[in-house]
């Protein structure tokens, strides 16, 4: 930890934003009850802390007519160390900096999470959880070059994969510039989700090997229950401490976010963290935003698997569907402990409820704190003592990191909480009428040519869990894609007509290019994964013949895989045309064939991995690197592409569909 060499005097106000911590009973030793006591007994809750909860949700209904972007705007401003960032971010410069660097820099320049072990033998291994975009990562990094230049630092980090589209927006974050930089870093389990919450996976990361620090930082968006956080994220939270007691070596430290600690799911994992370290303590940095409930729970000093191996068998047995009764029971618990874990959560709650009213009193006038913010930078700086370090001691490089920078247009949630219920309820009609005004600006129209080389390059294929609709892509920003599953579950839902490309102008299009002796293959628009695309696209492979042209309608370019095929069909033609068209979406023309001997021994090995997957009750997710997919000719086009051809689907569900809604209604 820095030590400050400024004698200058801080005010209180500073000195309490930098000391929101509570240590759990220091000078108490306690002992896990028996592992046949666990999951015994019904749920239980403490009076106290149910009083609390209802005092601080009570404070917050007062926001539910508030609309979100602007008590976000006005909660910034009135956040005392809302500066910090922006400063290092101007004066600094850090790798990949964001709120979790700095909330990251703060408990590990406050609390020694690198054991001394580790600083006295000079090796350090850690273990991240919940992981993207990387903060802690480049955080911890920063921290080391700065204050233990010469530890040899390996690390693993484990997070909802962006690039499976399987897994849903809501629960990832895709921003994957370091993981792209990073591959071999990162973990994303046996079935390649990154779904922590995988008893698979997690028995996959015990298999790496002990590790001296964990950290976790997931959470769950509680936005539509805002009221039940803490049990929103219950389960989550119960895997992060499982997973951690799993891996972490004899003196590891374990740094864990939580929100409120009201439900006995929480004050149950908070003994059971109390009985496996030697200290336990909770922590608030001054760069967590005031008035939300995070809080960072600092574990020190592990004791040991040999104390919790029995309790782990009976953990993990409710790994992934989630304890239903109570871990302890609640005669279990110390009343020492209950009454520490109250104190706490009182603190805590105080803090954040004294925030709240303050922002709500000084909504209207727009009031601020300018001159208490560059204070509290100013503290900040002093007893941290982060400097500039460069890029060489950087683990990719800033410079690097925006190479595959991903833009992403997702909007903020807006609105208030009420506003978005109302919403939720909106009739589909509105609902597919919103959609079309989103996609009003898309580029319609336009065409894209590539001559790629006559070598692919090696494949590298990754089988996954089985998926049947794609829920994310990185080639499509989310809210578009978003559009499209709603549009098409309306179609399946109400059986409405959809047929995208209409039938006349594809007919049309289809007796052209049988005149100019090229073959067509039409493979059909939907959110919904094709299971027979690879057998569909190896038929295609087998029947080229040198000099041909073929051309796919109706190709979806969503996910790695579909964009792999493509990319490795191109190599085997002279050039690839993708064309934009209103009445057919996408045209891809592959013209010329051209020694296609390489793409088809591909294709056997995809064939043969495809069998193996089947097997396995496993799929193909992609059969080349994403960072080869990323840095491809094709890559700067694919959002392009892929919004132009939802638009045209979703104008034609409209056009269609919208008119013969109001005509029934009428």
């Amino acid at each position: 930890m820095h030590e400050s060499n400024s004698s200058r005097e801080i005010c209180p106000e500073i000195d309490k934003l930098f000391n929101k911590r509570y240590e759990l009973c220091a000078n108490e030793v306690f002992n896990l009850p028996s592992a046949d006591c666990m999951f015994v007994g019904p749920p239980w809750k403490i009076k106290a802390l149910q009083d609390l909860k209802n005092t601080l949700n009570g404070i917050k209904n007062s926001l539910n007519d508030v609309e979100l972007q602007s008590w976000h705007s006005h909660t910034n401003k009135m956040n005392p160390a809302g500066e910090i960032q922006w400063h290092l971010r101007t004066t600094i410069n850090p790798e990949l900096l964001t709120q979790a660097w700095c909330k990251f820099y703060e408990n590990v320049s406050s609390f020694p999470l690198i054991p001394q072990s580790c600083l006295d033998s000079g090796i350090l291994t850690s273990v991240h959880l919940c992981e993207a975009p990387g903060a802690f990562i480049t955080s911890l990094n920063h921290y080391l070059q700065l204050n233990h230049p010469k530890i040899n630092w390996t690390w693993t980090a484990s997070t909802m994969n962006p690039h499976y589209e399987g897994n849903l927006l809501t629960l990832m974050i895709n921003d994957d510039r370091l993981i792209l930089h990073t591959a071999d870093h990162w973990y994303f389990g046996e079935d390649n989700t990154g779904d922590v919450m995988s008893l698979k996976n997690l028995e996959g990361l015990v298999k790496r090997g002990k590790t001296m620090l964990v950290t976790a930082d997931g959470s769950i968006s509680c936005l539509d229950r805002p009221a039940e956080q803490e049990l929103v994220v219950a389960h989550l939270h119960y895997c992060e401490v499982i997973a951690a007691l799993s891996i972490l070596a004899d003196g590891g430290s374990f740094l864990l976010k939580i929100f409120t600690i009201f439900e006995h799911q929480t004050v149950c994992l908070m003994y059971l963290l109390r009985c496996c370290f030697d200290r336990v303590i909770l922590n608030k940095p001054a760069t967590s935003k005031e008035g939300n409930s995070e809080v960072y729970v600092i574990c020190l000093g592990f004791r040991g698997q040999e104390r919790v191996q029995e309790h782990l068998k009976v953990l993990r047995g409710c790994y992934e569907s989630g304890p239903t009764a109570p871990i302890f029971q609640r005669e279990d618990l110390p009343e020492v402990f209950v009454s520490e874990i109250t104190q706490a959560s009182k603190f805590f709650m105080e803090l954040q409820c004294e925030v709240i009213k303050r922002n709500v009193a000084t909504f209207a006038e727009k009031d601020s704190v300018n001159n208490l913010r560059a204070d509290v930078v100013k503290h900040f700086l002093d007893i941290y003592g982060i400097e500039w370090i460069g890029e060489e001691k950087e683990i990719v490089g800033k410079s690097k990191l925006e190479i595959f920078k991903y833009q992403i247009m997702g909007r903020k949630s807006q609105g208030s909480f009420n506003d978005r219920k109302r919403k939720a309820h909106m009739q589909e009609k509105l609902r597919l009428k919103a959609a079309q005004m989103d996609v009003r600006t898309v580029l319609a129209e336009g065409e894209f040519s590539f001559h790629l080389p006559n070598d692919p390059g090696p494949l590298k294929i990754i089988l996954g869990k089985p998926f049947e609709k794609v829920l994310s892509s990185r080639f499509c920003e989310s809210i578009i894609l978003g559009h499209l599953s709603f549009c098409f579950e309306q179609i399946n839902g109400r059986r409405l007509k959809c047929e995208f490309p209409h039938v006349k102008p594809k007919n049309r299009f289809l007796e052209e290019m049988q005149k100019e002796n090229k073959r067509v293959y039409s493979f059909g628009y939907s959110p919904a994964v094709d299971p027979n695309l690879i057998r569909k696209v190896n038929e295609i492979v087998e029947s080229i013949e040198e000099g041909q042209t073929i051309i796919l309608l109706e190709y979806s370019l969503l996910t790695q895989l579909n964009l792999g095929i493509l990319y490795l069909l191109g190599h085997a033609f002279e050039k690839l045309v993708i064309q934009l068209r209103q009445d057919l979406g996408s045209v891809v023309t592959l013209n010329n064939a051209r020694k296609p001997d390489k793409v088809r021994e591909a294709f056997r090995e995809i064939i043969e991995a495809f069998e193996t997957a089947k097997a396995n009750n496993k799929v193909i997710v992609s059969i080349f690197p994403i960072t080869k997919l990323c840095a491809s000719e094709l890559n700067p086009y694919l959002l392009t592409i892929n919004h132009a051809v939802i638009k045209h689907i979703i104008d034609h569900l409209y056009t269609i569909n919208y008119l013969s809604w109001v005509r029934k209604e009428n």
